[in-house]
């Protein structure tokens, strides 16, 4: 059974059951339209004795077996009732004009009004006001308990309440046995309760809270220093849950004393998810799905995951040349002999020395911006790459290098006359046919450069 639910029921012993309260060996009652105060069996809820009550509308009633507080709208006062012949002892003014719900024990009085709209607890020494609060909802009329307990109830939407002692708040709640409850009271382990649209007395369950039951979930959207923690409160325990979230370690069997993602609220049945963050790249990690009630903590199974390396860029330097990064970038490839395609391929870096050649500063890499007629013109950019076309030169694929050799250099030159069909000559000498005016520009730099030859415009 679960808080709230009927355990026993009969018929009231009038035709209008307001109040009701006592402990576990004791009913006291009362009901309006018969102006009396009764005291029923704990066994089969009859009337065992009953007396006048001290005003016109008795409306509420509580207390334990050597003690009555009871309570009247017509006179809007508090009373205390002797157990012997339940006659008034004393009395004092209620805290507001429409007095519906009390009860307590010997040392403790709780009260309510729905005109009030408000929870009391009052003096045992003089009934007057100590504290108040908001009750759950506006028409509080039934309260009783004891010390450590508070059994509430609310006409307008038919619920049973647990209420707490420190700040008078809801702890846990549920369903009147029917659409009118009027009267509740008790002690930790009973509650009994009556309903004026029924006329009858009851017996509910009062389930004691346990710590609320949950599940974990498999742990998602791992990274290396951060995932999601999954879990389900299947299980409130009887009252909703203050706390969830998941807790983590390395070694196994993790608690809230261990790394935790929490959230505090009112939480009741059903799934969650918790960030965690600060995990350490390839670790091997034990989770819990948990949540908090005031009977503990309840923990789910333990789920086991383990985070990926990290990813970090790395800097490589190359020698007299340039520092380059891992990015995708363009880099050329032979697609005709008088010019260039490009494609999307990882950067390349130079893995050789340039010498005799174009000197490199220690600065981002370079890109060619320009055609080539008779020199090179770079700029300082993100990432080394051609982006125009070589017109009338050569084609190059990845990275071209030669070491200062006359001999080597001619049969390149002549090599490429030949390619080009406007030359080419011997060993020991190069031709070529007077017209290409840009391409024998571009050769006879090259000889200048080199100091091997250079020649007039034929």
């Amino acid at each position: 059974m679960a808080f709230g639910d009927v355990i026993r029921e009969a018929a009231s012993p009038y035709t209008n059951p307001r109040g009701i309260g006592g402990d576990a060996n004791t009913i006291w009652h009362c009901d309006p339209n018969s102006d009396k105060i009764y005291e029923l069996s704990t066994t089969d809820l009859s009337d065992i004795r009953e007396a006048a009550s001290p005003g016109a509308a008795p409306r509420g009633i509580g207390g334990d077996a050597n003690t009555i507080w009871h309570c009247d709208s017509g006179t809007d006062k508090i009373y205390e009732l002797s157990t012997t012949d339940l006659s008034d002892i004393r009395e004092a003014a209620s805290p507001y004009t429409n007095p519906r719900g009390i009860g307590g024990d010997a040392n403790t009085i709780w009260h309510c009004d729905p005109l009030a709209e408000k929870i009391y607890e009052l003096s045992t020494t003089d009934l007057s006001d100590i504290r108040e609060a908001a009750s759950p909802l506006a028409s509080p009329y039934g309260i009783g308990g004891d010390a450590n307990t508070i059994w509430h109830c609310d006409a307008v939407n038919a619920k049973i309440y647990e209420l707490s002692t420190t700040d008078l708040s809801d702890i846990r709640e549920a369903a009147s046995p029917l659409a009118s409850p009027r009267g509740i009271g008790g002690d930790a382990n009973t509650i009994w309760h009556c309903n004026s649209g029924a006329d009858k007395i009851y017996e509910l369950d009062a389930a004691a809270v346990t710590a609320p039951t949950v599940t974990t979930q498999a742990v998602t959207s791992v990274e290396a220093t951060t995932a999601t923690g999954n879990g389900n409160i299947t299980d409130n325990g009887g009252e909703n849950c203050s706390k969830r979230g998941v807790c983590w370690n390395t070694t196994g069997n993790p608690t809230v004393a261990d790394d935790k993602s929490e959230e505090t609220d009112s939480f009741g049945i059903g799934a969650f998810t918790r960030p965690m963050t600060g995990l350490t790249p390839e670790q091997h990690y034990y989770v819990k799905a948990y949540a908090y009630n005031s009977a503990g903590y309840g923990y789910g199974g333990q789920v086991e995951f383990d985070t990926p390396p990290a990813y970090t860029v790395h800097e490589v330097e190359v020698s007299d040349g340039i520092a380059l990064t891992d990015t995708l970038v363009k880099t050329p490839m032979l697609f005709k002999s008088d010019g260039l395609a490009l494609s999307d391929v990882l950067v390349k870096t130079m893995d050789k020395r340039v010498t005799d050649g174009i000197a490199f500063k220690d600065v981002p890499v370079k890109l060619i911006d320009k055609r080539l007629t008779d020199a090179i013109a770079f700029k300082d950019t993100l990432v080394k790459t051609i982006s125009k076309v070589l017109v009338d030169g050569i084609a190059f694929k990845d990275v071209i290098s030669y070491l200062k050799n006359p001999t080597k250099l001619a049969k390149l030159i002549r090599k490429l006359l030949q390619l080009e069909g406007i030359g080419g000559g011997k060993e020991d000498a190069i031709s070529y046919e007077r017209g290409p005016t840009k391409l024998a520009k571009l050769i006879r730099k090259l000889l200048q450069l080199e100091d091997i030859g250079g020649g007039k415009e034929d």
